[in-house]
């Protein structure tokens, strides 16, 4: 996948209360190997389902969502949160 012409893979991780993280990773080039970007919040107060995870649409990430859900990854529902002026999706995780 990529995200403003950085070629990415994905890597799935924890939080320390068990939620899933999910974390974009170079792939390739000068950087291979480097962090990119979480693409998740972890929000205690957020209900959210063990196969969900709230994805992070602001700042850095803007536009990650758009790209997750075509590459298959998540699938975004009517839930979010706001955080400021942006609203964060819980999304359903596709792919692990």
């Amino acid at each position: 996948m990529k995200h403003e012409g950085q070629k990415l893979k994905v890597e799935y991780g924890k939080y320390h209360d068990g939620r899933t993280a999910i974390s974009l990773i170079c792939d390739g080039g000068e950087d291979d190997g480097q962090p990119y970007m979480v693409a998740s919040l972890n929000l205690p107060e957020a209900r959210i389902k063990e196969n969900q995870v709230v994805i992070k649409s602001y700042a850095e990430n803007e536009g990650i969502l758009e790209v997750l859900e075509e590459e298959g990854i998540v699938e975004r529902t009517d839930y979010f949160v706001i955080i400021g002026h942006t609203r964060n999706f819980i999304c359903n995780i596709l792919k692990k």
